[in-house]
């Protein structure tokens, strides 16, 4: 995507379904709650949701209701989680803070 697109602001990552958002809204639901038995019960949460997000990171990151979950996700998530999730946004930083002339 060149950054002339970037400036019309014609960059579309694509829509987020309904069923995602509503998902979305569950795991929102169950981070506020923030009550994990273990730290494997939330890794075993965090891997399930990022399960999810495989491929929808671009449309998640940018789309008004899912960043403020994804915000909060990535509060809570492992090393490892967070590596693998930037991993998938990695070249696309500049899509993401440039700001047209």
């Amino acid at each position: 995507m060149p950054l002339e697109a970037a400036a019309a602001g014609v960059i579309d990552f694509g829509q987020v379904s309904a069923d995602t958002k509503a998902y979305f809204k569950s795991v929102e639901a169950r981070m506020d709650q923030q009550f994990w038995e273990s730290d494997d019960e939330l890794y075993s949460f965090l891997s399930n949701v990022y399960g999810e997000v495989v491929g929808k990171e671009l449309s998640l990151a940018t789309d008004s209701d899912c960043s403020i979950v994804l915000e909060k996700l990535l509060h809570i998530s492992t090393d490892t989680h967070l590596r693998v999730f930037m991993d998938k946004l990695s070249g696309k930083y500049v899509f993401y803070f440039y700001i047209p002339p």
